[in-house]
């Protein structure tokens, strides 16, 4: 028996052995494809944790940035509606049309005022139009005492050559105030249509810049801290959630991150007031020979901003003006910025990493990206102050007949062009930072920045 099993084994040899390795092979061809198949899945797992963390965190981030504009808003406000002060204007033209009452009430009787029927006509539709438009100032919460002295003063400039007032010696003092604080208010209301639309457009302008420099910095910031954290990890828990909280030992120090923070400063207090020179140009350039009397559709309207945006950024240099908006260019400006935007006492120093992260950042300002980036940013602000205005025009509960192409005097319209530079600083809710939120070109920058990885 065991001869022929000898001699089976000596004959089938060769068979034997191929056979033997095959099957030896497939036994560790599939350990090996199970342990290939356990490592995939693993990595895949992991891959997939890291990934959700970077979106949670990312979307964090996004939050963030929301809470951190909405927190400086009110810097804003406090800067632009005081340094642009319309109510004060048409509190002057309050105070005109009162004397103007009481001239003629006290006025001695010997002077007779002959008033042509159809001025009287005239003022008395006007004065049923602001009725309207009082009553669509307490919906929206207005103070009355503002739109109705912008209502019924509107006349003023259209009527003035209306009035007849006979010659005498009894009322020639009269006559030459009347005149007088004719002017005045004329000068009045021309102040109150340049200042309505460049401080309403202005706080667009800062609104925006001001969203894409907190969505640059903290973006930058948050790759950074998100890399210390994939780093820190161990292997044992790995596929734990990453921590939220900043790190110690992160590669990008506290007092770093402050100080960067800080430069929001420089737009807030300092150059914010040349970006509302520049819109004050632009506004002059386009509404200076567009009187307050004037009749005028939605779609002048329209065309009135998008001119004044031409103004604003047709500029060859509006990248390095708003860059120059966002963050200083001079050292000297960014030791100022350092020195009066933070509450440390000794003498600021611009350490390295602090250079890079603004060497960065002004990168990124100066790249056809952010330019793209930017101008989805304005078209859709700007897009929401029109829809506001539109609806002046056409209010949403308006029926069939009045959807017709309408006309309103350019003087009853400048109380809602008012009131918009409230919505953007001051709005409950505020729709304009929704509409910052709902910018896919931002989000996708804000991307591009928090996962930029080959560099570090």
């Amino acid at each position: 028996m065991w001869t022929s099993l000898k001699n089976y084994f000596k004959k089938h040899r060769r068979s034997l052995t191929i056979t033997a390795f095959a099957v030896s092979g497939t036994y560790l061809l599939g350990i090996w494809a199970k342990w290939k198949f356990l490592e995939w899945q693993e990595r895949s797992a992991a891959e997939r944790t890291a990934r959700e963390n970077m979106k949670r965190r990312f979307q964090k981030r996004q939050s963030d940035c929301v809470y951190t504009i909405t927190s400086c808003l009110h810097i804003v406000a406090d800067n632009i509606l005081n340094e642009i002060d319309v109510d004060a204007i048409i509190n002057e033209l309050q105070k005109a049309r009162n004397r103007k009452q009481s001239t003629k009430i006290f006025s001695p009787t010997s002077s007779v005022v002959m008033v042509d029927p159809a001025t009287n006509s005239t003022d008395n539709d006007q004065e049923d139009d602001a009725s309207k438009v009082n009553s669509e100032s307490e919906k929206n919460g207005v103070d009355n005492n503002t739109e109705q002295s912008v209502e019924k003063d509107e006349s003023t400039p259209e009527s003035s050559s209306n009035d007849s007032i006979p010659e005498s010696p009894t009322n020639g003092s009269v006559e030459s105030e009347v005149v007088m604080d004719k002017k005045t208010k004329r000068e009045l209301w021309e102040e109150v249509k340049i200042k309505s639309f460049m401080r309403t457009i202005s706080a667009v302008y800062i609104f925006a810049l001001l969203s894409l420099l907190t969505h640059l910095q903290l973006n930058l910031l948050g790759r950074f801290n998100y890399l210390h954290s994939v780093i820190s990890l161990t292997e044992r828990d790995r596929e734990q959630t990453i921590q939220i909280q900043h790190p110690t030992g992160s590669t990008i120090s506290a007092l770093t991150e402050t100080k960067y923070l800080t430069f929001s400063w420089w737009l807030l207090q300092v150059s914010w007031r040349h970006l509302v020179d520049t819109v004050n140009f632009a506004v002059q350039s386009v509404l200076a020979d567009v009187p307050v009397n004037r009749r005028v559709k939605y779609e002048d309207i329209v065309w009135m901003i998008s001119q004044v945006r031409s103004h604003v950024e047709g500029s060859p240099e509006l990248r390095k003006t708003f860059r120059g908006i966002m963050l200083p260019d001079k050292m000297s400006d960014e030791l100022e910025v350092l020195r009066k935007g933070s509450n440390h006492s000794n003498e600021p120093v611009i350490e390295k990493e602090l250079r890079d992260l603004l060497n960065e950042t002004k990168d990124v300002i100066d790249s056809n990206d952010f330019w793209i980036v930017q101008n989805a940013v304005l078209n859709k602000l700007f897009g929401v102050m029109l829809s506001d205005i539109h609806n002046i025009f056409y209010p949403p509960d308006a029926n069939n007949n009045e959807l017709e192409d309408k006309e309103m005097v350019l003087a009853k319209l400048l109380p809602g062009i008012t009131r918009e530079a409230h919505q953007v600083v001051n709005g409950v809710p505020n729709r304009f930072l929704e509409a910052i939120s709902e910018i896919t070109e931002l989000e996708a920058l804000s991307a591009i920045i928090y996962t930029s990885f080959e560099d570090e």
